[in-house]
């Protein structure tokens, strides 16, 4: 018998997304308006989205923005879709900032007055220790009917990451930005557009014999009381109000954008009202407003600490930070500060001492009460 022609194999095509990548993408375009309208021929969101297998990995092509290079590969554990479409959106801008106002950037002739505990902003796609502005759009929150038809929106961008400090102490420093040393003072000149006030986040990590303390900064822009009165109305609410008020506005967003899947497990995936578990703090003075909170004190916060400490050098995390409105004048709801945290490294030899602290080999730190 003669032999038989081989029968050719068919090209492997790639598998369609899961349910819960398509929820995802849906989500990172906002369910407040209709999606821009699709390519001809192209009639689903799985026909819409193209996806390749490259080295084991995954690669997201957005059918409504620009390609993106080669270089933005994500494997399956690198991060999520929505951070995908974020990124996407990112590249295709003229500018490295995913934000339209411009950072005032240090000059010979105009140096800028930095605090000795700042971390670098980041400079190179392989930078590592440092930390990024992203674009409160990439948040949803919600929108000007909420309380009637639940739907949430891309956030305004209304604020912008100035300066992260990274330090540890012997125990929590309350008001860190009321410090001499502080990098508040120069904050105003980072931005090239007015700012209406300076809200700072301090989220404590003790590690044991010291506290580690990440201190974010934000300007939220002057133009909110015209271009967002009703989040307007709600930050002077915030900032006149006690702390039982403001313990039950102030959310947290936490986004795992890379890192092992034991950690991103570990990461909570909805906005949090941190107040209700975690002790605040909260300063308000001219000029800014700050809330220190110490995360170890939430037993499922303390739990994913465990888990993220050990593995941080690796991990890139987004956080983003709301008031929540609950009345019809405080909607739609506006992230007062987001930023993006790469590969911070917070050993004890790699997070530096806060000026006028000393080394010690006892365990000290003071709790939040």
């Amino acid at each position: 018998m003669p032999p038989q022609p081989a029968i050719p194999t068919p090209p492997r095509r790639p598998l369609p997304p899961s349910p819960a990548v398509l929820h995802r993408l849906r989500r990172s375009y906002g369910n407040s308006s209709p999606p821009p309208p699709p390519p001809d021929g192209c009639t689903s969101m799985i026909e819409q989205i193209s996806i390749a297998a490259q080295g084991g990995g995954i690669m997201l092509r957005d059918s409504f923005h620009p390609p993106a290079p080669p270089s933005l590969l994500l494997t399956v554990q690198g991060g999520t879709t929505a951070d995908v479409s974020i990124r996407l959106r990112q590249l295709s801008e003229a500018s490295p900032s995913p934000s339209p106002v411009p950072v005032r950037r240090e000059t010979e002739e105009e140096p800028l007055v930095r605090s000795a505990v700042e971390l670098q902003e980041l400079l190179s796609e392989k930078a590592t220790h440092c930390w990024s502005a992203i674009a409160p759009s990439s948040f949803h929150v919600r929108g000007a009917n909420y309380l009637r038809d639940g739907v949430k929106v891309a956030a305004p961008l209304l604020s912008q990451c100035l300066a992260v400090e990274l330090f540890r102490a012997k125990q929590a420093v309350p008001n860190v930005a009321g410090r001499a040393g502080s990098p508040l003072a120069s904050l105003a000149q980072r931005c090239d557009v007015p700012l209406k006030t300076i809200f700072v986040v301090v989220i404590i990590i003790p590690t044991g014999r010291w506290a580690v303390h990440i201190a974010m900064y934000f300007g939220v822009y002057a133009s909110i009381d015209t271009v967002a009165p009703a989040a307007a109305t709600l930050l002077d609410r915030f900032l006149s109000a006690d702390d039982a008020f403001r313990n039950q506005r102030f959310k947290v967003f936490t986004k795992l954008a890379k890192g092992p899947l034991p950690a991103r497990l570990a990461t909570p995936q909805r906005p949090a009202l941190s107040g209700r578990s975690v002790p605040h703090h909260y300063h308000v003075a001219p000029g800014y407003v700050e809330v220190d909170m110490d995360v170890s004190r939430d037993p499922t916060a303390a739990r994913a600490l465990k888990i993220l400490k050990p593995v941080s050098k690796i991990l890139v995390v987004d956080v983003g930070f709301i008031l929540e409105g609950r009345e019809d004048d405080e909607l739609p709801e506006m992230v007062f500060g987001a930023a993006r945290l790469l590969h911070l490294n917070i050993s004890d030899a790699k997070v530096p001492l806060l000026e006028g602290e000393e080394e010690v080999r006892t365990s000290s730190r003071r709790s939040f009460g």
